[in-house]
């Protein structure tokens, strides 16, 4: 069965927006990369999670590269909540 999305095995817990959102795709993380980030610097992590979420789109990298790249580039930017874990 094909997956478009690129799902993830876990989801992601990021702090944006006001809110936690529970990142669970390639998709998703490249939407939240590209629109829902915090202003900021743009910063190597941040430019390598969001290429490994688009190539993850493209079937040239794993949903799990993407989303070890999207967990850095959020420990990195003190966006990451760890320990929050979807109902």
């Amino acid at each position: 069965m094909s997956d478009p999305d690129r799902r993830f095995a876990e989801t992601v817990p990021v702090w944006t927006g006001g809110h936690i959102r529970m990142i669970g795709s390639a998709r998703e993380a490249a939407e939240t990369l590209l629109y829902r980030w915090p202003d900021g610097p743009e910063t190597r992590k941040r430019r390598a999670a969001r290429e490994a979420a688009l190539k993850a789109l493209e079937g040239r990298a794993t949903a799990e590269v993407a989303r070890k790249a999207l967990i850095a580039a959020a420990k990195e930017d003190r966006i990451y909540m760890a320990g929050v874990r979807a109902k």
